[in-house]
């Protein structure tokens, strides 16, 4: 009875330690990409063409700590320099910007809260973080859109509501 009872207690810590060790905090909420472009400081289109750790050395959890991203066009906000440093993962955690290299995205950025990067995704992540370019066309929706139709639909969001 008292092996049991020791199982037992060591089964519920470790469910208990895995559970609040390991497991990222979903977003109870999502914002939409018209609410996201209201929230975000700096709106780009842009690639990575760096991350810390550097490829082949390996993330201890999940992926990069942070992305260096070269800026193509700035859709929303200012921002003169030719690249900047966005969150990625929170220890194993996606919360930042998560994209492939090599591709080109639209990325929803706000001003960084530290100074270890320029930029983190909109709503600590509960938000659009990106969108994907291929080929003129943009991943949204489970559909591939017209680069146009996405940036209309930005600019309507940052439009004054009518009175």
């Amino acid at each position: 009875m008292c092996k049991r009872v020791f199982l037992c207690a060591a089964w519920i810590g470790l469910c208990l330690f895995l559970k609040n060790g390991s497991a990222c905090e979903p977003c109870l909420s999502t914002l939409t990409l018209q609410e996201t472009a209201r929230a975000a400081d700096l709106i780009i289109t842009g690639r990575k063409v760096a991350q810390y750790p550097p490829k082949g050395m390996g993330a201890v959890f999940g992926g990069p700590d942070w992305i260096r991203v070269e800026v193509y066009d700035v859709l929303k906000g200012q921002e003169q320099r030719d690249s900047i440093k966005i969150n990625s993962y929170n220890g194993m955690c996606g919360y930042g910007v998560v994209i492939n290299d090599e591709e080109v995205y639209i990325m929803f950025l706000q001003k960084a809260q530290n100074n270890m990067v320029d930029y983190d995704s909109v709503n600590g992540g509960c938000a659009v973080k990106s969108l994907l370019i291929k080929n003129g066309l943009v991943a949204y929706n489970d559909s591939m859109v017209a680069m146009d139709i996405i940036t209309v639909m930005i600019d309507e969001a940052l439009m004054p509501p009518n009175p």
